[in-house]
């Protein structure tokens, strides 16, 4: 792997003054910004971004743990949050608990860290909730999306349990008299334990 010290003897410069041009601080003439530039690219030297972020105490980055790989919909809203981020300077780092309470505490710790500000996760069970504290104690930011089952959180949810009874409402005033609930299974928490609820809001008819 080409390495800060290589660009450095490439270009003919002290390791400090290619440091300054990869970070963009200091005073860097234009002749040792060029030499860096061209011997980082003949090289093919690329920065190591996680080394930058700690040096510069940048920890700009967000974490997603996604519950269902398998869900397009889940991938959506992950594309349109990259996109947001993306445009205030800040990294979106993706991890994947496949509904699993053993995977969501593994993606926990990687996010952790990895050093991210905040940490967005669709919430398996209500059993990691130790996982959860550590990463709060570490100063990250974490907020249940999609799913309220921890009381403690902040909490960005859907209204499925409205839009099932709006939907249900609508599909009756159209002659419709038996409606079927389609709904995901949820391997490691009961119905009971999810907010908010579709089957609330159809029988709320």
């Amino acid at each position: 792997m080409v390495t800060i010290k290589d660009v450095a003897k490439r270009a003919d410069v002290s390791v400090a003054t290619v440091s300054r041009v990869i970070r963009g601080i200091g005073y860097i003439s234009e002749d040792a910004k060029r030499k860096v530039m061209e011997a980082s690219e003949e090289l093919g030297y690329v920065a190591n971004a996680s080394a930058q972020k700690l040096k510069n105490k940048n920890l700009e980055t967000v974490g997603f743990i996604i519950s269902d790989i398998n869900n397009p919909y889940y991938f959506g809203i992950a594309a349109s949050l990259q996109k947001f981020l993306a445009k205030k300077g800040v990294e979106l780092v993706l991890a994947f608990s496949s509904e699993n309470p053993v995977d969501e505490d593994r993606s926990f710790r990687y996010l952790i860290s990895s050093n991210v500000s905040a940490i967005l996760f669709t919430p398996t069970n209500k059993e990691n909730r130790g996982v959860i504290n550590i990463a709060i104690q570490n100063g990250i930011k974490v907020v249940q999306v999609f799913r309220k089952i921890y009381d403690n959180l902040d909490t960005i949810i859907n209204d499925d349990e409205n839009g099932c009874y709006e939907a249900g409402r609508y599909l009756i005033g159209c002659g419709y008299k038996r409606i079927l609930l389609l709904d995901v299974d949820y391997p490691y928490i009961s119905y009971e334990q999810v907010v908010p609820s579709r089957e609330k809001g159809l029988l709320r008819l």
